[in-house]
């Protein structure tokens, strides 16, 4: 039993020793230009303002705008069967359009003929159908958007689809005015390899690894190779933002420890998509640097943004 004891002490004794070693070697994530232009609490709009319009829409960005000047927007992006970049969530058109099929399967000018808001019910109505919504291409949202923040979700997991959204990032000037996702890991180590300029946010093998020292205490010994954390409060991507006691929502993913970690690496947090106002503010406490939400309208100001 002594034996056992020993082991015990001195497995213990390293460990803390592991992490006091750890903490020593933080060093901060070099801050690129687009991390560096966010204020201190950066409200982002998912897909745009997609509760006054249809997400990832001309008219759900302006809105977004309207809200706030200083607003993220946040995007999704696909391939056309003839190489244009579209701005949609769904690789599915019938979730939103008057057609069905998948977007790699229609040319862009068939895609630009669809009814973006046509199968988008709010109740028991169909606000958006037959108003003129249209699925636009990324160059478009770029050139009208100029020097706006953007989040983009590269929704194909291709090099060719990457390589393809960052030429069009490069041509109109938006390297350092916008962050990269993808939920390949593949595509996120191609654009931080290939563009190394251009912000990424975290891929999920990046976040594991970093939640995993996070859990450890060991976060000093990570080197970020991303630069922003975009993350849902739960694991639970059905449904991410808090419920309350009783929602058995898993693992929580964002904590008060883990933004701490965060900061010090100079990483900021950005949760997604948080709707309820209590969730927001109790975030902001926290010190989170970032909220997505479907609600700009309703949400702007709850927390304290920079002038």
């Amino acid at each position: 039993m002594k034996k056992i004891l020993k082991v015990i002490a001195g497995l213990t004794l390293c460990y803390l020793l592991l992490i006091v070693v750890a903490w020593g070697m933080s060093r901060p994530h070099a801050v690129k230009p687009f991390v560096a232009s966010l204020d201190s609490f950066t409200l982002v709009g998912h897909r745009g303002a997609p509760r006054k319009h249809p997400g990832n829409t001309l008219e759900s960005f302006e809105e977004a705008l309207k809200i706030n000047g200083r607003i993220m927007l946040e995007m999704d992006v696909h391939r056309t069967k003839d190489g244009e970049i579209v701005v949609r969530h769904d690789e599915e058109l019938g979730s939103t359009t008057n057609e069905t099929g998948i977007v790699r399967d229609l040319t862009y000018k068939e895609i630009r003929a669809l009814d973006a808001g046509y199968n988008i019910r709010m109740g028991d109505s169909f606000p958006f159908r037959g108003k003129g919504y249209r699925i636009p291409r990324l160059e478009t949202v770029l050139k009208r958007f100029r020097g706006v923040p953007m989040s983009i979700d590269i929704k194909e997991h291709t090099i060719e689809c990457a390589d393809e959204v960052m030429r069009l990032v490069f041509e109109n000037n938006a390297q350092n005015h916008v962050v990269i996702g993808s939920f390949s890991n593949e595509v996120t180590d191609h654009i931080r390899h290939a563009y190394p300029e251009v912000a990424t946010t975290f891929s999920p093998l990046e976040f594991v690894k970093f939640f995993i020292l996070h859990k450890l205490h060991l976060t000093g010994l990570y080197r970020p190779k991303d630069d922003v954390l975009m993350l849902p409060e739960f694991f639970n991507e059905d449904l991410p933002e808090y419920l309350g006691p009783d929602a058995d929502q898993g693992l929580r993913a964002i904590s008060p420890g883990l933004l701490k970690d965060a900061r010090v690496l100079n990483l900021p947090v950005i949760a997604w998509t948080i709707n309820r106002k209590e969730n927001m503010e109790r975030l902001c406490s926290w010190g989170i640097s970032g909220i997505i939400t479907d609600l700009p309208g309703e949400l702007d100001g709850v927390c304290r943004t920079s002038p």
